[in-house]
Order: C-alpha cells, then structure tokens, then sequence
C-alpha cells in the first residue's frame, strides 16, 4: 500500500547549502505545492544518497539521478501551472515521464549557463557608452525574488532586470542561425567530452542506472568515480543551478515578452531531443 504524507517536511536542509538559503526561500514561498512535493522527494533522494556513501555507492548514484529527475518535473509542473504562457511549453512538460527528456535537460542547461558566463565574464560593451566600458552580471535573490543584476562601474552601480528577458546572440546572425550554431557547440562538446554523438549521449544517460542495476550479455558494468566525487563533481553543481532555475521561474509570470531566454532554451533543447529520438517535439508558438 502507498501513504501519501500531507504532512511532508520542506525544510531541504541539504538544498540550502547547495544553492543557498535564499534561493531555496524563494522556491518554497512561490512555487504551489505540486511543485514542491517534487522538490522536497528530489531532497530525500539527495539526502538518502549521501548515507550510502561507502556503503552502496550504485544505489546512491541512482538516487541521484532521481533526485535530478525530480526537480526537472518540478520545472515542468511550475511551467504548467502559469497560465497563459506556460501553455506554448506544453510539447515538452506533457513528457514528463520520459527519462530522455528528463536526463536530457541539464546538459542543455548546463551548456547555455557556460555559453553565458563566457559572454558575460569577457566584460561586454554597453551600447551608447563612450570609451573602453564593460560590465559584470550575476544572478542574485533581493527582496525573495530572484534578478540579473549588472554591474556597470567599479563604484558597485548596478542594474537589476528579468533574467529571461534576454537572449544569446552571436553578432549579426539571425535569430535561427543563432540556434543551429548553439547545437553545433552543444555537439562538440558531448564529443569532446563523452566521444559520442548526441544520440548515443542521451541515450547512454538516460539508460544508466539500468546500467548499473542489471546485468548484459557483455558483463556487468561498474561505476568509474566514488559516489563522493559524483555528489561533489557532478550533482551538486546540477542541483544547484535546477533550483536557481526554480527560483527565477517562480519570480516571474511567464509572458511571451519577457521569457525571450527560456524560449530560446527550450528550442535548443527541443532540436537536442529530435537528435535523441524523442518524437513529437513541435515548434514553440
């Protein structure tokens, strides 16, 4: 028999020091509670992986994994429940039992936070400004809502704004070849990094805790790094930015006007899928 606990705790200790207490005030003060049911399992897993550690390391990856999963689903439900503008999100949220479009969407998002973070850490020219000026940029939570603040002097001048309302562009390029050339850097680095191609990629994390679980014709697979550097190397820094994305996304209602850089996401992310072999993938409204 399943008991559903009404009563489940949000204190996500866990989440706090990994993204910090900020940020995790802001998801469990915005976010409606089908959301945070998935926030609060993603930090039983977490914190259930941890003890495993020497113990079991496999079945603590695999709860990790659920753990990532979890607060991907919590993504899509927060994008469902904004109405009207969450509704052009459909094709993807409606997915949500997919292990490919769950696993798939953190390398998408890691890849766009290191695309921005190169851009802004080059210190980029202001328009209209005289003489050699650049700014920084930070995500930051101020009065529990989550904002791009852009520092535009050394004196600590700065501007706060929507972290959506913008969009990664590439010179003169066109707004769809801005798209392909982000999915070819998305395909070099899973080939840099993994020496595959994006379908194996996916597929491979998608089916890796079945990896880990069962056995093949071929033997049986172990794992290559402890389940402490993978909670250090790996999903802490996921958990960390799935959360922020949490925070930004309850800050703000959705409008297709000032979610330019979710759009954009998510029609990357959509052309990774179609790779993957995820049908059904329809273009944004």
């Amino acid at each position: 028999m399943i008991r559903y606990d009404e009563e489940k705790s949000f204190e996500l200790t866990d989440f706090k020091e990994i993204a910090g207490e900020d940020v995790v005030r802001v998801v469990i003060s915005r976010c409606p509670k089908k959301v945070m049911t998935r926030v609060a399992k993603a930090s039983d897993h977490f914190e259930k992986a941890k003890k495993l550690s020497g113990i079991d390391d496999e079945m603590g990856v695999i709860r990790l994994i659920a753990a990532e999963e979890e607060l991907v689903v919590a993504i899509f439900e927060l994008i469902k429940s904004q109405k009207p503008g969450g509704g052009r999100y459909k094709t993807y949220v409606k997915k949500f039992n997919n292990h490919k479009v769950k696993l798939g969407f953190y390398p998408v998002l890691s890849q766009v936070k290191h695309i921005l973070s190169s851009i802004y850490s080059s210190g980029v020219a202001l328009d209209g400004m005289q003489g050699d000026f650049g700014f920084s940029y930070r995500l930051v939570v101020e009065n529990d809502k989550a904002v791009a603040r852009i520092y535009y002097d050394d004196k600590g001048g700065y501007i706060d704004h929507n972290p959506m309302s913008q969009i990664i562009s590439l010179e003169d390029r066109e707004y769809d070849e801005v798209l392909e050339s982000l999915y070819k850097e998305f395909e070099g680095r899973v080939h840099a990094d993994a020496n595959m191609d994006i379908k194996t990629f996916v597929a491979q994390r998608s089916d890796f805790r079945n990896k880990i679980l069962y056995a093949t014709d071929e033997g049986v697979a172990s794992m290559g790094e402890s389940l402490d550097d993978l909670i250090s190397k790996v999903f802490s820094i996921a958990i960390q930015d799935l959360l922020w994305v949490l925070c930004v996304l309850s800050s703000y209602p959705l409008d297709k006007n000032a979610d330019l850089l979710l759009k954009q996401f998510f029609e990357l992310y959509g052309m990774i899928l179609k790779e993957a072999g995820v049908r059904d993938i329809k273009p944004l409204p």
